[in-house]
C-alpha cells in the first residue's frame, strides 16, 4: 500500500477537491438574467426548475413526467400523531430575482391538480416575504385535471430580505398534491 507523509497528501487532497468544486459549479446553468428580464418575463419553474423546492417536515416531493409534462408531486408523508406539521414546500428567490420584484405587486400562477392516488381535497397557495405572514395562505380546491391558481399579492415593505413562493398541501394524513 502506498502511503504519502502529510506535506504531499495535503496539499494533493486539497488540489483534488478544489477541481472537483470546479467542476460540478462549472456544469451548472449559469444565464444570467437582468432585473428587466426578470421583470417582463417573470419566474417560471417548470421542467427541472421543479427540483429546487424545498420542503417543510413531513412533506416528499417526486418529480414525475406525463403527458401533461413534468410535474413535482407534494406529498404528506407523516400523520397526524407523529409531530409538528409542515410549513409547506417552497421556491426560495435569489438576491438578482428579489431586488427585481421588489417594489411592484405580483401575480403568481400555480399549476395544480389533485394526485390520482390519495388526491387532497385542496391546497394552500402564498408567497411570503416581510409583513405577509401565515395568515396570508389561500386555500384552493383543487381538481382532478391541471389548472391554473393565480393569486395577487401587494406586499408592503419594497426592500426585501427573503422572498418564497408557497404551497402547502391540505393536510389529509397521507393526502397528495
Amino acid at each position: 500500500m502506498i502511503s504519502l507523509p502529510d506535506w504531499a497528501f495535503y496539499p494533493l487532497a486539497a488540489a483534488a477537491i478544489g477541481t472537483g468544486i470546479f467542476v460540478a459549479a462549472s456544469a451548472g446553468g449559469t444565464q444570467f438574467r437582468s432585473q428587466g428580464d426578470i421583470l417582463a418575463e417573470g419566474l417560471v419553474y417548470e421542467g427541472a426548475d421543479l427540483n429546487a423546492i424545498t420542503l417543510g417536515n413531513g412533506l416528499e416531493a417526486t418529480l414525475l413526467e406525463s403527458v401533461d409534462g413534468t410535474f413535482v408531486r407534494i406529498a404528506a408523508v407523516r400523520g397526524p400523531l407523529d409531530g409538528p406539521r409542515s410549513a409547506g414546500a417552497f421556491y426560495g428567490l435569489s438576491p438578482d430575482e428579489m431586488s427585481a420584484l421588489q417594489g411592484h405587486n405580483l401575480q403568481i400562477t400555480f399549476r395544480a391538480r389533485t394526485a390520482a392516488e390519495n388526491g387532497a381535497d385542496g391546497t394552500r397557495l402564498t408567497f411570503f416575504t416581510q409583513g405577509i405572514s401565515q395568515a396570508s395562505w389561500r386555500e384552493q380546491e383543487l381538481h382532478t385535471e391541471f389548472a391554473d391558481y393565480t393569486i395577487t399579492v401587494t406586499p408592503p415593505d419594497c426592500v426585501w430580505d427573503y422572498a418564497f413562493i408557497g404551497l402547502w398541501p391540505d393536510w389529509n394524513v397521507s393526502a397528495n398534491t
